[in-house]
C-alpha cells in the first residue's frame, strides 16, 4: 500500500539528503546555458543546516500553495457551510442526463485553469457533490475534476497567467540566438484549444468506461450524505441572491481592470495584474455568494455566523497544513541541493545533442518534461531551467520557440494529477475520504493512472501530428523556422 502523502514527503526528504551528500562527494555538476557550473551541494553542509534551522518559518510561509489554500478556503468555507455548494450541485443535475455530467465537469475543469491553483481546491469537491446528487460515484467526479484541472493543464480556451509566465521565459531563451525574437502571450492559443478538444473527450471516456465502473465495484460510498435531488423554493431564492452577488463581484473586478483602475495593465507589464488577482476574486465570490445565500435561506443570521464558518474551514485545513510543512521543506531542500536543476539541465543537454527529426525531438521534449514533473513539479520553475537550453538548441534545428513551449506544456501537464508528491494530491484525497471513508492513497493513485497514461498518449500524438503538419501553434507564431 502507498503510504500517506505526509510520509511520502518525509521519505523524499531523506532520499534527497542522502543523494545530495553522495553527489557532492562525487563532484556531480553540470554547466548551464551561460557556462556557469551548477554543482551538487550536500544538505548536511553547515550552511544548509543553518539555513534549514534559521529559516524554517520563512520556508513554510513562502511556500506558494499555502497562500492559495488559506485565502480560497476562507471564502469556500462560507459557501460550503451556508449550503451553497450543495444547492448548486443539486440544481445543476436536476433533470440533466446522467451521462452528460462527466463532460460538464471536465469542461468546467478546463475552463478553471485561469483560477490557477485555486481550481484544485474548488472544482473536485463540487464535482464530487454533483456526481453524488446524480446517483453516481462521487470519487469518480472528484477524479474527473482532478484530471481536467491538473493532467489537462495544457488545454485552455483562452490565454491566461501561465501563458504569460512560460512564454515570457521562452522569449528570453529565444533571444539568446535571435535578439529580435518576440513571443506573445497568445503564441500557444491554437495548440491549447486543440488540446482542449482532444483531452476533454479523453477524460470523459476514461471516467465513464474505466474509472467509475472500477470504483462502483471496489469503493462503496456514503449515499446517506446526499442531499435531496431538487432545491427548495427558499434555496432557489438563495441561488438567485448568490448569482446577483457573483455578478456584482465580477462587475467590480471588470471595472478595476479598466484603465486607470488598480488592476489595469501598465506599459511594460509582462502580465496584467488581473491574472494574479484571480485568487482574491475567487475568495470574494465565495464569500459574497455564500453570505448572500445564507442570509436568504437562514443559515446565516448574523455576522458571527460567517466568522464561525471561516473558523471551521481553517479547522478542516489542519491535516493539509501539516502536509504543507513537510512539502515546503522538501521543495526547499531540493532547490538548495541543486539536484533538480542538475537533472533538468542534463536532460535538456542530452536532447540538444540528439540528431532527430522535429516530430521526434518534440516528442522527446514531452517525455522529458513528463518525467521531470516528479522531480520539479512547478511548471515555471522547470521551464526556467530547461528553456535556456532547449529553446536555442531546437531553434537552431528549425523548431520555433513557440512549438517547443507547446510540447513542453504537454509533458508538464500529463502527470500533474498522478504524483503523490504534489500538495494537491492530499487535498483531493481528503475529498475522496469525505465520501468514501478510509479511501487509501494507493487507490487514488490507481484511479488517476488511466488519465495520465491516456493524456500522455493523446498529447504525444497531438504534438507529433502538429509538428508534422507544421500548423501554427498560435496567432502570429509558426511551428518551424528557416
Amino acid at each position: 500500500m502507498l503510504p500517506e502523502p505526509i510520509m511520502i514527503f518525509v521519505w523524499l526528504i531523506g532520499i534527497t539528503v542522502a543523494v545530495s551528500v553522495i553527489a557532492e562527494g562525487a563532484g556531480l555538476g553540470v554547466r548551464d546555458h551561460a557556462g556557469t557550473r551548477i554543482a551538487a551541494v550536500s544538505l548536511l553542509s553547515p550552511d544548509n543546516v543553518r539555513r534549514l534551522l534559521v529559516g524554517m518559518p520563512s520556508t513554510v510561509a513562502s511556500f506558494p500553495p499555502l497562500g492559495f489554500i488559506i485565502v480560497v478556503m476562507l471564502g469556500a468555507g462560507v459557501a460550503e457551510r451556508a449550503g451553497l455548494f450543495a444547492a448548486i450541485a443539486r440544481t445543476g443535475v436536476a433533470g440533466a442526463p446522467r451521462p452528460l455530467l462527466t463532460p460538464a465537469v471536465v469542461l468546467v475543469g478546463v475552463a478553471a485553469h485561469h483560477m490557477a491553483d485555486a481550481a484544485y481546491l474548488v472544482i473536485p469537491p463540487l464535482a464530487a457533490a454533483a456526481f453524488a446528487a446524480a446517483g453516481r460515484h462521487p470519487v469518480a467526479g472528484a477524479a474527473a475534476a482532478f484530471a481536467s484541472v491538473g493532467g489537462a493543464q495544457v488545454a485552455n480556451l483562452f490565454p491566461g497567467g501561465l501563458d504569460a509566465i512560460l512564454l515570457g521565459l521562452t522569449q528570453g531563451a529565444a533571444q539568446m540566438v535571435d535578439p529580435q525574437a518576440r513571443v506573445t502571450v497568445a503564441a500557444n492559443w491554437w495548440f491549447t484549444l486543440a488540446a482542449a478538444a482532444v483531452f476533454a473527450p479523453t477524460a470523459w471516456w476514461v471516467t465513464d468506461r474505466l474509472v467509475e465502473p472500477r470504483l462502483q465495484a471496489k469503493s462503496p460510498w456514503r449515499q446517506d450524505d446526499v442531499e435531496p435531488a431538487a432545491a427548495t423554493p427558499r434555496e432557489g431564492a438563495g441561488l438567485l441572491a448568490a448569482a446577483a452577488g457573483a455578478a456584482a463581484v465580477t462587475a467590480l473586478w471588470g471595472l478595476m481592470s479598466l484603465p486607470p483602475g488598480p488592476l489595469s495593465a501598465a506599459a511594460g507589464d509582462a502580465m496584467p495584474p488581473l491574472f494574479p488577482s484571480l485568487v482574491a476574486y475567487v475568495f470574494a465570490v465565495f464569500l459574497v455568494t455564500g453570505a448572500a445565500f445564507g442570509v436568504v435561506t437562514g443559515s446565516v443570521r448574523r455576522t458571527g455566523d460567517v466568522l464561525r464558518m471561516m473558523t471551521a474551514a481553517m479547522a478542516d485545513l489542519a491535516p493539509y497544513l501539516v502536509l504543507v510543512f513537510v512539502a515546503a521543506h522538501f521543495v526547499a531542500l531540493l532547490s538548495w541541493s541543486n539536484l533538480g536543476q542538475i537533472t533538468a539541465v542534463a536532460a535538456a543537454g542530452a536532447l540538444q545533442q540528439a540528431p532527430l527529426p522535429p516530430a521526434v525531438l518534440l516528442g522527446a521534449v514531452v517525455l522529458i518534461a513528463a518525467a521531470l514533473d516528479f522531480v520539479v513539479p512547478s511548471a515555471s520553475a522547470k521551464w526556467a531551467v530547461m528553456a535556456p537550453v532547449l529553446v536555442p538548441a531546437l531553434l537552431l534545428a528549425g523548431i520555433s520557440p513557440e512549438m517547443t513551449t507547446a510540447a513542453y506544456r504537454v509533458g508538464d501537464s500529463v502527470f500533474n494529477s498522478l504524483s503523490p508528491a504534489t500538495i494537491y494530491f492530499g487535498v483531493v484525497l481528503g475529498v475522496c475520504r469525505k465520501w468514501s471513508p478510509g479511501f487509501p492513497p494507493g487507490r487514488l493513485l490507481r484511479t488517476m493512472l488511466p488519465y495520465s497514461l491516456a493524456f500522455l498518449c493523446v498529447g504525444l500524438a497531438l504534438t507529433s501530428v502538429w509538428a508534422a503538419v507544421g500548423a501554427p501553434p498560435g496567432p502570429g507564431a509558426s511551428a518551424v523556422v528557416r
